[in-house]
């Protein structure tokens, strides 16, 4: 994915995101097989109708410049999410918005499908860690105490905090893992188990729960 140009436009809403493109498993060299690349994925940011890439650390916008932000799950992914959300507030505007969902810390963690498939490659000597999890090795959860270390109350207030899923849609992705990356490859199959298990996973976040496997999270940017 190609740089873009500093924006000139009056921007009001950005959406981030991981280009899964960036990440495809690759046997390199100087690298053991499934290991992080060298160079850090960038973050894929929608504009619009513009799409590119960027550094975590170093998003091309002007200070104050946007209005609302949602992260998606990038922060369960990103290497450098302390940077990410420096940036964040640095080109978010007073009273401006970021939304973001993460896996949440808590008694349904362990049930995370991207890090049992780690495990079962690992313990196995079989197949390929998730690419997904590449950048990293594994996908990150947060407790709100974390969240908070990423988004101090000086700077920032929640508007929203909830607890949402039941990690169903885990055990059906898990399965897709197990059966068609791991035991029979297979890339239609897995990506038929994956549409079933996002679709669960859609109607899961309804569902607000105390114990809940996703984190969700609204905050408004207060610090001038």
């Amino acid at each position: 994915m190609a740089d873009a140009p500093h924006p000139t436009t009056d921007l009001t809403w950005l959406r981030l995101s991981m280009d899964w493109r960036w990440h495809r498993p690759k046997r390199r060299a100087d690298l053991p097989k499934g290991e992080p690349r060298h160079d850090e994925r960038p973050v894929k940011c929608e504009l619009g109708d513009e799409r590119f890439g960027a550094p975590a650390d170093a998003l091309p916008f002007a200070d104050r410049s946007i209005d609302e932000i949602d992260c998606g799950h990038v922060f369960a992914y990103v290497r450098n999410d302390e940077g990410l959300a420096r940036e964040l507030a640095r080109v978010v505007r007073q009273n401006g918005r970021v939304r973001l969902s993460v896996p949440a810390t808590g008694l349904l963690a362990g049930l995370d499908a991207y890090n049992l498939h780690r495990y079962l490659v690992d313990v196995s000597g079989r197949g390929l860690r998730p690419f997904e999890t590449a950048e990293i090795g594994w996908r990150r959860h947060f407790g709100i105490e974390d969240l908070r270390l990423l988004f101090p109350e000086s700077e920032w207030t929640i508007t929203r905090l909830e607890r949402t899923g039941l990690a169903i849609d885990q055990a059906v992705r898990l399965g897709g893992f197990v059966g068609f990356r791991w035991l029979r490859p297979s890339r239609d199959r897995y990506r038929r188990a994956k549409r079933w298990a996002d679709q669960i996973e859609t109607k899961e976040r309804r569902l607000t729960t105390p114990f809940g496997f996703w984190l969700e999270l609204e905050l408004v940017r207060t610090a001038t």
